[in-house]
């Protein structure tokens, strides 16, 4: 079987390209409803995108991006919002709108009230950086008009500012006249996620200085263009390898390989407490595991893990974690509780469910036995409905479960699954007879 390329890669790799001096090449890029948002805000801004399959070529260069007074949609999305308000810092001529379509639902079915997000942050550090923005509550639309003067090269983050748009601003810092030194007051979650963007500005020749995640030191630099392939997502990993521990016998992924810096792989390393072995050749890597009814799991008794750098992986192994003896702890899981659904809270919720003694923190979940019978013959008197709330993560997450249930689970939403894995019921049906 494939991975899928990775939605997170894709789009960070496609702000990269159009910030870079001519043309750039990216094959394997990612076709999610993400992206092609992206590419169309990217279009309307006048950057030349040409698609043909999954390859794409980007005309790139920030004398590229015309128009004046340009409406850009951003469908209320938080990643397309947060990229296109980080690169109207590198626009000196134009005033661009951010606005969401009429009529858009915000993406998330957890929120039934279809509130509209506040991007008060991005404002707030937009007008520090000393940019005119105008917006109500930090709501769409956002009207961002550039300036002549010289920005400000130093500028502080403080507790209440949304760290995942760090990740962003790192990426177009290079490219402002006088680069920018950006101060973190506070403990930044998303570590990992924070490395392997650096990781993706080096591909384009671009460094900067990390001083401990409090302290980052951007150079006015060039992003030279690239002809790259995106790598596989390693989020997607955990499905398969969950489903491979829960039923046994062996799997092959064709487009797995160990030189990556998505910390979301070493998930197979926490898949050791269930017997799970791998071998890679840098190029497939194959996966052993036994039954896990005849794996002896006794050892993992009342087991806590920590697990700050994998959050989408976590939520697989909070299933799995229903066949370890007694009650296992997983921590660290802050950035879960980011989104706007409370990914812990929801999982907790679903799991409780089946009969499950659960209890959660702010930054933790503690999960009990399940007792697989139980929940089967519950199934017989009545359906046992898993609420996703439209998210993919929970989606997948529950379906891992569910299989090894023999389908006792009705999941909603089955379709989210195409934010990141649009190939997951093909693909893990077909593990079946591998």
């Amino acid at each position: 079987m494939l991975l899928p390329s990775s939605k997170y890669l894709t789009n960070r790799d496609l702000i990269l390209a159009v910030l870079s001096k001519w043309t750039s090449t990216l094959s394997g890029i990612f076709e999610s409803e993400d992206t092609g948002y992206l590419i169309d805000a990217l279009r309307t801004l006048w950057y030349t995108i040409d698609i043909d399959g999954n390859k794409a070529t980007i005309e790139g260069g920030i004398f590229h991006m015309k128009g004046k007074n340009q409406e850009v949609y951003v469908w209320n999305h938080g990643t397309i919002t947060r990229y296109l308000a980080w690169l109207a810092l590198v626009n000196t001529v134009w005033t661009i709108t951010l606005v969401e379509e009429e009529g858009t639902d915000p993406g998330n079915g957890w929120n039934e009230t279809k509130e509209k997000r506040s991007f008060q942050s991005i404002v707030d550090t937009l007008q520090k950086l000393g940019i005119w923005v105008e917006s109500a509550n930090g709501q769409l639309p956002i009207t961002i008009t550039p300036t002549k003067k010289r920005l400000k090269k130093e500028i502080v983050i403080d507790w209440t500012t949304d760290s995942l748009f760090l990740l962003w601003l790192l990426q177009v810092a290079p490219c402002l006249q006088y680069g920018l030194i950006i101060t973190v007051e506070w403990e930044l979650m998303n570590k990992s996620y924070i490395d392997l963007t650096i990781h993706e500005m080096n591909k384009f020749h671009v460094s900067l200085v990390n001083q401990d995640y409090k302290r980052f030191i951007i150079q006015p630099q060039t992003y030279h263009p690239q002809d790259l392939t995106i790598e596989w997502d390693a989020s997607a990993i955990s499905y398969p390898v969950a489903y491979k521990i829960l039923h046994g016998w062996t799997m092959t992924i064709d487009n797995l390989w160990t030189s990556t810096k998505q910390w979301e792989y070493w998930f197979l390393k926490i898949a050791e407490l269930f017997w799970l072995k791998h071998k890679s050749d840098n190029k497939t890597t194959t996966f052993i595991a036994p039954w896990i009814e005849h794996v002896d799991l006794s050892n993992y008794d009342s087991l806590t893990l920590h697990v700050p750098d994998m959050p989408w992986a976590s939520m697989t192994l909070m299933i799995l974690s229903l066949f370890l003896p007694g009650k296992t702890t997983l921590t660290w899981l802050e950035a879960l509780n980011q989104k706007k659904n409370k990914r812990v809270e929801v999982m907790a919720e679903w799991i409780q469910a089946l009969g499950v003694e659960v209890s959660t923190t702010d930054s933790s979940i503690t999960i009990g036995e399940i007792n697989t019978e139980q929940v089967k013959k519950h199934s017989l008197e009545k359906t046992i409905t898993i609420n996703s709330y439209a998210d993919h993560r929970i989606a997948m997450a529950f379906w891992v479960l569910d299989n090894y249930l023999w389908n006792v689970l009705e999941i909603s939403d089955p379709a989210s699954v195409g934010k990141t894995y649009p190939t997951f019921w093909e693909e893990l049906q077909d593990t079946t007879i591998t």
